[in-house]
């Protein structure tokens, strides 16, 4: 039932921002066009359910992952970024990112060897930039054209985490993106970690998650000691063993 929960989340408010989306994409009047929003979905919907910590890890955006919005379709979308995460293609798609998430997970099994871990990932954005024509990689945060549409037609993040209801929540999205976690859940209650300033780590309280923290992106983290960052965090969060 989840996966179902997550395309019946997005269907509610899909024929309005994939027009709204389509309109940007056909336009000459935006020389950047928004990527397929990343949809989710659960690979093993039990042993999400039943796992003793369920992680959700949040990046930035999608880096032009399946490239510019091509179908109308949720089910053909979310089966794009289902082979993207479940194939593997996204850990052969390498990167700080996706090395910085394995670090993260192997660090969290060795600090509970005894607890099952299941994990999904997603973005503090949902619908990046595509290539340009020179072929360019899509990086970086997209457009106001674009993300004010997202934020007005397509508010899903608060309510993807009531239908998956992870214990655990990572923003590995750093604080020049603190204003899309504002955008998602209003004002949250944020304290600094340790001897780390505001901008370097950061604790949140949020709604129904027993433990959420906002770390630097790892592009930074693999320059600044990461097993420092993410061993800071471990050592806040008390999972029963």
């Amino acid at each position: 039932m989840l996966n179902q929960n997550l395309v019946d989340l997005y269907a509610f408010y899909w024929h309005n921002y994939q027009s709204s989306l389509q309109k940007i994409s056909n336009s000459n009047a935006f020389s950047i066009k928004p990527t397929n929003p990343y949809l989710l979905h659960v690979k093993n919907e039990e042993k999400w359910k039943n796992a003793d910590i369920r992680l959700m890890v949040f990046g930035q955006e999608t880096n032009s992952w399946y490239d510019n919005l091509t179908d109308n379709d949720i089910t053909s979308i979310v089966g794009k970024y289902k082979e993207f995460v479940d194939s593997g293609d996204c850990w052969k798609y390498g990167g700080p990112f996706w090395n910085g998430v394995k670090r993260f997970e192997t660090l969290l099994n060795n600090k509970f060897p005894n607890l099952s871990i299941s994990s999904i990932y997603n973005n503090v954005v949902k619908t990046g930039k595509a290539k340009g024509q020179n072929g360019k990689e899509g990086k970086g945060l997209p457009p106001d054209y674009i993300y004010d549409e997202e934020k007005k037609l397509f508010p899903v993040i608060r309510k993807e985490i009531a239908i998956l209801k992870p214990n655990l929540v990572l923003f590995l999205s750093g604080p020049n993106r603190d204003f899309t976690l504002d955008t998602s859940f209003g004002e949250l209650n944020k304290s600094s970690l340790n001897n780390y300033s505001y901008r370097q780590l950061i604790k949140i309280d949020l709604l129904d998650v027993e433990f959420a923290f906002r770390t630097y992106h790892p592009n930074y983290l693999w320059r600044n000691n990461i097993n420092g960052y993410f061993n800071s965090i471990l050592d806040e969060i008390k999972f029963c063993s």
